[in-house]
């Protein structure tokens, strides 16, 4: 079954996607003041009621549209506007006032068309708005925008092979389960949580074979999912849709991601498809109100009675081995499905897309080594650099999954590798711990810790550094097996000391809510085309590298949350840090003392012992209390 998702505090959603800076970096709810008048608002959409389209029939005739009130003592008339798109403008109409009787809270509106000669699903857009502010409310809809066609013609809604097959069309075109007809919905934005045994349904355009639909029953809050399909590349659509009523931001909506944003280029990072062989439907989905987003990631829908096959794959990087004879290899630990019964491996460059190496093992175009379940022993023979075991597996010819995991080999010798270690310097979590340790009333209850860590310089790049293992189970004062491994590093670009920043990357572990990853403001910024001298027009300012010190900006969003960057939870980004904490000492300015050694050493008994009050605040406080998500301008 479903539940409510408890990260609800009106987060809206970072897309890496975006083309355009907003003059406001945030959206921030404000509560609305009393209200008087008659408080009308349109109805909350549904499939009968204020839908987002409206069926009409060649020719002439009206369709309704319903508005309530809150206050029913007298009678009312209200002033209403009807924009229709300028293509359209003599085909609807609408009367400039809606009346209500003494005693009612509900009336309609009739609205006339003229639909003689519109071909099937052109579509007009138009927007019915209440014209009088003395009588509306800020709690609900005071404009209604709304599309109307003339439906192209479809077979009936059928819910299985056998009705398929009866009422005379191809066998071999019925995409869903034989003889199931229920499906699971896997909710993941809004809701969390499974739904079995909803009934799907599908049909197919009389016009176009390659145009179909699906529709799920009983789904959300009741009303049914309706579903675009493409019959001949297997993608669909998810056309925005009322699913219900949020009791403080009003109706809530789903849609694709590429209609929640207006731009089909989102499709192709954000994808929603069906695979008719597993009968699994992946649905990248925006659920939102008119403030913003509560979030966007694949949602599924499981059919009913497919065979699942389990190709899943996954690998880890060990370290080098060199045995007694010189021969190197790079040691793997891979885990795979019981369905996966042909695993190859391959040695690939770091920058080499990892899908596209599976596809020549599968291929045959390259020759891969064979993978067993658990550690792996793999040759490098000469390849060096920043590497990467690619691990496939292959089914019927074709790559089903693909896993990777990252490594640095440079040969013998310490000048081979183009990483140099400064030595031991500090660092000051200001990035993780305050997205978790922070109560409802946004006080952070817990200090963001300082302590050691390697870093190292780049020998071709002086100023780009990493800081060695700053989340791993080894180094973290609140690791716990659940954090990053040793070998992964944060990079910190300071070629440029006046303008020092992070560009988005992955700090390798995962606390239930996707797996973390970091950048600075200006890397969000930098990573996404702009360049420098753009974001300092924008007072987008970098880090400052100082007397071997590394001091990012704090920035203040809208809701007062403080913040240096954006914490990533799989493709939810948050506010983080704050109050200037977040700092790196490089090893040139770290000296110590006996003091410093001290201190070190209390911290470590203070702050490992509480790392357990760390988890408690993680679960307690899933909504990530006063940290908005951002979400940029379209």
């Amino acid at each position: 079954m479903k539940s409510i998702k408890k990260i609800l505090g009106l987060s809206l959603g970072l897309l890496l996607g975006m083309t355009a800076i907003s003059c406001s970096e945030d959206v921030e709810y404000t509560p609305a003041g009393a209200v008087a008048g008659g408080q009308v608002y349109f109805a909350p959409a549904s499939e009968t009621v204020n839908p987002s389209n409206f069926d009409l029939e060649q020719g002439k005739g009206t369709f309704d549209i319903t508005l309530l009130r809150v206050v029913t003592t007298n009678d009312l008339d209200v002033a209403i506007t009807l924009t229709v798109d300028s293509a359209y403008t003599n085909r609807l109409s609408a009367p400039s006032v809606a009346h209500f009787n003494a005693g009612d809270s509900l009336t309609t509106v009739s609205v006339s068309y003229d639909a003689t000669g519109l071909d099937y699903e052109e579509y007009m857009g138009a927007v019915l708005a209440i014209a009088d502010s003395l009588n509306t409310t800020p709690y609900a809809v005071s404009q209604y925008e709304f599309t109307a066609a003339i439906p192209a013609p479809w077979t009936p809604w059928i819910k299985s092979k056998m009705d398929w097959v009866a009422a005379g069309y191809d066998a071999e075109a019925w995409p869903l389960h034989d003889t199931e007809t229920t499906c699971t919905y896997t909710y993941v934005n809004y809701w969390s949580g499974d739904d079995a045994g909803l009934p799907i349904y599908y049909r197919v355009s009389l016009l176009d074979p390659t145009v179909g639909q699906f529709r799920v029953d009983n789904w959300g809050a009741g009303n049914p999912l309706y579903i675009e399909y493409n019959t001949a590349d297997h993608s669909c659509k998810v056309l925005p849709q009322y699913v219900t009523d949020n009791s403080t931001y009003g109706p809530v909506t789903i849609a694709d991601v590429a209609h929640w944003q207006n731009n089909d280029a989102y499709y192709s990072s954000y994808p929603c498809f069906y695979n008719p062989e597993t009968g699994q439907f992946t649905l990248t989905v925006a659920w939102y109100v008119s403030a913003g987003s509560f979030g966007y990631a694949a949602e599924y829908i499981q059919v009913a009675g497919f065979y699942i096959y389990d190709y899943s794959v996954s690998a880890d990087f060990e370290g080098v081995l060199t045995d007694k004879a010189g021969k190197v290899y790079a040691q793997t630990m891979v885990s795979f499905g019981a369905d996966a019964t042909e695993v190859k491996a391959y040695i690939a460059q770091k920058s080499d897309d990892a899908a596209a190496v599976a596809d020549a093992l599968a291929s045959g175009d390259v020759e891969g080594i064979d993978v067993v379940q658990g550690l792996n022993k793999f040759p490098l023979g000469d390849a060096t650099g920043e590497l990467k075991v690619v691990v496939a597996v292959i089914a019927d010819g074709e790559a089903k999954n693909v896993a990777e995991a990252a490594f640095e080999y440079y040969g013998a010798g310490a000048d081979a590798s183009p990483w140099k270690s400064l030595g031991i310097g500090t660092f000051t979590d200001d990035i993780v711990l305050p997205l978790f340790a922070t109560n409802d009333e946004g006080v952070q209850e817990i200090e963001s810790p300082t302590y050691e860590v390697e870093i190292k310089e780049s020998t071709e790049k002086p100023g780009l550094y990493r800081v060695m293992n700053p989340y791993s189970n080894s180094v973290y004062p609140y690791a716990e097996d659940d954090c990053a491994e040793d070998g992964l590093f944060l990079e910190v670009d300071a070629t440029d000391p006046s303008y020092v920043y992070i560009l988005p990357q992955s700090l390798g572990f995962d606390w239930g809510y996707g797996e973390m990853a970091y950048c600075t403001l200006a890397g969000y910024y930098l990573a996404n085309g702009y360049d420098i001298p753009t974001l300092q027009g924008y007072n987008i300012q970098g880090g400052v590298l100082q007397d071997g010190v590394i001091q990012f900006p704090v920035y203040q969003a809208k809701n007062g949350s403080l913040y240096n960057g954006y914490l990533f939870l799989g493709e939810d980004g948050y506010y983080t840090g704050g109050a200037g904490l977040f700092k790196i000492v490089l090893p040139s300015a770290y000296k110590k003392s006996a003091a410093k050694i001290s201190a070190k050493k209390n911290f470590n008994h203070q702050f490992k012992a509480s790392k357990s009050l760390v988890r408690d605040l993680n679960v307690a406080n899933k909504k990530m209390a006063k940290k908005a998500l951002v979400q940029f301008a379209k």
